[in-house]
């Protein structure tokens, strides 16, 4: 019987999670599903909770956990992070939580010495025992709840509480100041009472989208994004599919709608000749075609081809494949993409070549992760994401501000994923 009993306390606990899933930073968060949705747990199977991370690779630098995380069809909302989630992370400097997880529980960083920043969303109600204990370099904890979220004394051990800054909401340091352990801050400093919203469109032919401005920390913000003709939404900068989308102003910020382009070539005519008959518009320029061809169809698409009214402005691109680069256009022009004025039927050509020996910058690094119909590109911040189809239809244009965009494909298939003047990538969604 003693064997039996010696047994039972050396097999492994149940597994310690049901599924893993990128974060919006590119690391791997692994997910326990419960009730109502998921919580972040350690990945080992283990029954020794501090090494839960052994035989994988932890968590470094600055971690985002998200809102949501969508895994087999389901999008399941993150509810808490759960004991012991990322003990011993050492190597972890800042974390920011996602809006509506409720719960950080016992010892989900403790351990983690080299963490400096945490950032937690209004919907966080409680921390567990030692949650933060032994994060000995932590410097400044934002904790956007209104109300003093329910905590034990020890849920900052070891934390240089005497020195670090709590940043919490608008007129909310009486309440903190008055309650302990958030009390033991020697700096409690409040955020700002407004905050700005930016709302644009991806690219100002898109569409329009409305609902920014200044807003009262805390306020209710609308956000409508509305397709021009030939255009349809696809989600927002963050991934959100709503539209209209609520959300609470916590801190300035800006939203750009997705908008992509519906299945055919949309051109966009300058009219300066045309009659009217029956509240009928219609345009009598004479019909000119534009014809967009790939020098090199194994090491480039185009994009571009129409037959519009003679004048018509239409941006065409040239799009090189992996292991290729664009050269020049058959009229010697080197810009790419480039605006042509369509005078009268004429071709255009896209010279391509190896890319062997092209200088590898820092704005030409990217990568791509696909999740679902969810598309992430980290690059350069700064960069301009292109979608096309295997067509070379462009779908999409795409601003990268801060160096990662993440956005919603319209449908399963092939598509290609460009960047600057790099290389496109092709990616598939099923």
């Amino acid at each position: 019987m003693t064997w039996l009993v010696a047994l039972l306390l050396a097999a492994p606990t149940a597994a310690a999670y049901d599924f893993s899933a990128a974060a919006p930073d590119g690391q791997t968060l692994y997910y326990r599903i419960v009730t109502g949705g998921v919580e972040v747990v350690y990945p080992a199977n283990t029954v020794q909770p501090v090494n839960g991370w052994s035989g994988f690779d932890r968590p470094t630098g600055a971690l985002e956990v998200p809102s949501t995380v969508f895994h087999n069809g389901t999008t399941y909302n993150v509810l808490a992070i759960s004991n012991h989630a990322f003990y011993g992370c050492t190597a972890l400097t800042a974390v920011t939580v996602g809006q509506g997880l409720r719960a950080v529980r016992n010892n989900a960083f403790n351990g983690c010495s080299g963490l400096r920043t945490v950032v937690l969303p209004s919907s966080v109600d409680s921390l567990g025992t030692t949650a933060f204990g032994n994060c000995t370099l932590l410097d400044t904890l934002t904790v956007r709840r209104t109300l003093p979220p329910v905590c034990p004394s020890s849920a900052f051990n070891s934390v240089p509480t005497s020195t670090a800054v709590l940043m919490v909401p608008c007129q909310c340091a009486a309440a903190y100041s008055a309650v302990s352990p958030w009390s033991l801050f020697g700096t409690i400093s409040e955020e700002p009472c407004s905050v700005t919203l930016t709302a644009l469109p991806n690219h100002a032919e898109c569409g329009i989208v409305s609902g920014g401005g200044l807003y009262l920390v805390g306020a209710t913000a609308t956000l409508a994004a509305q397709p021009a003709a030939g255009y349809f939404f696809a989600c927002w900068g963050d991934g959100d599919t709503l539209n209209p989308r609520q959300l609470i102003a916590l801190q300035t910020e800006t939203y750009v709608a997705h908008f992509f382009a519906l299945r055919h070539d949309t051109v966009t005519l300058t009219v300066t000749q045309y009659d009217t008959v029956h509240d009928t518009v219609y345009d009598l320029r004479p019909q000119v075609r534009l014809t967009v061809v790939s020098g090199d169809a194994w090491r480039g698409l185009v994009a571009g081809n129409a037959t519009v009214p003679v004048g018509t402005v239409i941006e065409v691109a040239a799009i090189p494949l992996e292991g290729s680069r664009f050269e020049h256009w058959s009229d010697g022009e080197t810009d790419n993409p480039r605006r042509v004025t369509v005078a009268e039927d004429m071709t255009l050509t896209a010279s391509f070549g190896a890319a062997a020996g092209v200088e590898a910058t820092e704005a030409c690094l990217w990568r791509t992760a696909v999740e679902g119909r969810r598309l992430t590109v980290e690059c350069a911040a700064g960069e301009t994401v292109r979608l096309f189809d295997t067509q070379g239809r462009c779908l999409a244009q795409l601003p990268v501000p801060s160096g990662r965009c993440t956005t919603v494909l319209p449908s399963a298939g092939v598509f290609l994923v460009g960047v600057g003047t790099a290389p496109a990538k092709k990616i598939i969604v099923e």
